[in-house]
Formats: structure tokens, C-alpha cells, sequence
């Protein structure tokens, strides 16, 4: 699909609910190369009033050019390739972007996922939130 070119940071909107702090704190200091487990996403629709009417929103679906789609579990190790993706985001919203794929087999993915800082996971070609993070730990610093 791609970005649209209506895309500007301007508009990503930031989560308006609690993260553990513990979380924002891994998140903050994840660097390119460490590894970590998702022990515990919670899916964003729920929170989203617009999901709760009758139509569910319209969801963006990443391109993944020919790869497969990014496997997002829980208890499947990651590791970080960017802490900081995407620089704009981070001057504009004042959070950071950070690319990762599965430990293992990671040819055969797309990143179709970005992490943030400040505690969600998002598609990465319009930013919008998919799940929060309720726990994340660091398995192997870098």
C-alpha cells in the first residue's frame, strides 16, 4: 500500500492510556541490536470508541513487498534493528519509532511493525496503533 501522500506526523495521535512505567522504561532504553520477548499485548481496537459502534474502522494493511507479514506474538524473541526509525516522529510527537523483526528467519519478513516509546505497537506505514504493551522485557543487551 504505501504511505499516502496526505501522511504527515502532525496527525499520528499519541495513546491516551496508561502504560506501566516499567514498560515506557524498557522501550526508552531499547538500542539497535538488543533482543527482547512481548510478554503481554493488549489489542487496541477495544479502546477505540469508533470500533464499539456498529462499523468497525477501516484498518491499513502494511505492504510487505513480497515478504511475509511480520508474526506479532507474545513470547517470540525480537531483536531491535533501529531504536530510532524515524527521526520526524520523535520531533514532532516526541516518540520514538523503533524497527524490529523475529530473532530468527528474519529474510523472510517485512518489518511491518514499529514499536514506540510510548508503549504501543503500530503499522508502519500510517502509524496507527494496533496493540499496547503491557510487559516487554530485555532478554540480551547489546
Amino acid at each position: 500500500m504505501g504511505r499516502s501522500p496526505y501522511f504527515k506526523y502532525e496527525k499520528v495521535q499519541l495513546l491516551d492510556k496508561n502504560v506501566p512505567s516499567n514498560v515506557l522504561d524498557v522501550l526508552s532504553n531499547l538500542k539497535t541490536g538488543d533482543k527482547f520477548i512481548i510478554k503481554n499485548m493488549e489489542g487496541f481496537m477495544k479502546w477505540c470508541p469508533i470500533y464499539q459502534q456498529d462499523i468497525p474502522p477501516l484498518n491499513r494493511s502494511p505492504s510487505t513487498y513480497g515478504y511475509e507479514e511480520m508474526p506479532l506474538r507474545e513470547n517470540l524473541y525480537y531483536i531491535v534493528l533501529n531504536d530510532n526509525d524515524e527521526p520526524y516522529l520523535e520531533n514532532i510527537k516526541g516518540i520514538r519509532s523503533i524497527k524490529f523483526l523475529p530473532t530468527k528467519n528474519q529474510e523472510l519478513y517485512h518489518s511491518t511493525y514499529r514499536m514506540c516509546t510510548d508503549g504501543t505497537i503500530r503499522e508502519c506505514e500510517a502509524l496507527g496503533i494496533i496493540n499496547i504493551i503491557r510487559n516487554i522485557t530485555i532478554v540480551v543487551n547489546n
